[in-house]
């Protein structure tokens, strides 16, 4: 899981719980925690802004203490005892398994525990009012690539190429791809350009957006113009000076052929 999708999840957690924790432990993965030259171990930048944004304190599990990290790795092993069992020979569409998922979810959230005599929703409903509010808006956890435009006014992600406007050739624009659903903005200076599906990575697919077509043509139309007009001609070199050459009957040189010590006077 890289940084960009756990990220994602976080936000779609604090969605679906309708708040956020006061603070958050972690284990000691890159994604969360780095470490400095002097070996002391700070939040993610990312991580950390995302702990601002919604308010709560990211917390590292000491190294080499299992007992610091409670018991959420246990559900794992509960999710694939209990609910993987369900799905054999079913289909595995990430939409159905959404479904089925929560489906199970509810039934187990009804289910009395039996340390406890009430079930999961009724210890939840108690602790919900301790979680803090979520924010007006969900924190933006996509990647940020940053791309240059070539002369055929196209970005290069994952081998495949998308158009954009003539008018950014050259110059560079960030490309915004959702980790979860390989949804992409593309972004100038000036704000939101595009909104679109990425195709699949090595593809090696041209899409060229409608839109750009007849902005591309101009500009190329454009450009060949002017480029006509700075072209300067080229010249032709030609002989300016003659050459006066004597023309002489060749009975003129019949003189060393009689005479061999014969000289002419030029």
């Amino acid at each position: 899981m890289d940084q960009a999708t756990l990220l994602a999840c976080h936000a779609l957690a604090f969605e679906y719980f309708g708040g956020v924790p006061h603070e958050i432990l972690y284990d000691n993965m890159r994604t969360a925690f780095t470490w400095d030259e002097e070996g002391v171990f700070k939040p993610a930048l990312r991580l950390l802004a995302l702990a601002i944004h919604y308010g709560f304190s990211p917390k590292r599990c000491r190294v080499r203490r299992p007992e610091t990290k409670g018991k959420v790795e246990r559900t794992i092993g509960y999710l694939g005892n209990n609910f993987w069992p369900r799905m054999d020979g079913a289909r595995l569409s990430l939409e159905e398994l959404n479904i089925d998922v929560m489906s199970w979810l509810f039934k187990i959230d009804m289910k009395p525990l039996s340390d406890f005599n009430e079930g999961r929703s009724e210890r939840f409903g108690r602790e919900k009012p301790l979680l803090k509010r979520l924010p007006a808006t969900m924190f933006d956890a996509r990647h940020e690539i940053p791309l240059a435009v070539n002369r055929e006014s196209m970005i290069n992600y994952e081998t495949n190429r998308y158009s954009v406007p003539p008018e950014f050739i050259g110059q560079l624009l960030t490309l915004k791809v959702d980790p979860l659903s390989r949804e992409a903005e593309i972004f100038s200076p000036r704000g939101l350009l595009r909104r679109f599906s990425l195709k699949p990575a090595g593809a090696r697919e041209r899409v060229f957006f409608p839109e750009d077509h007849e902005l591309v043509r101009r500009r190329w139309a454009h450009d060949r113009l002017t480029i006509a007009r700075r072209r300067i001609p080229r010249r032709r070199h030609t002989l300016t000076k003659q050459i006066d050459v004597e023309v002489r009957s060749p009975a003129a040189y019949a003189i060393f052929a009689e005479e061999p010590d014969a000289r002419i006077t030029l």
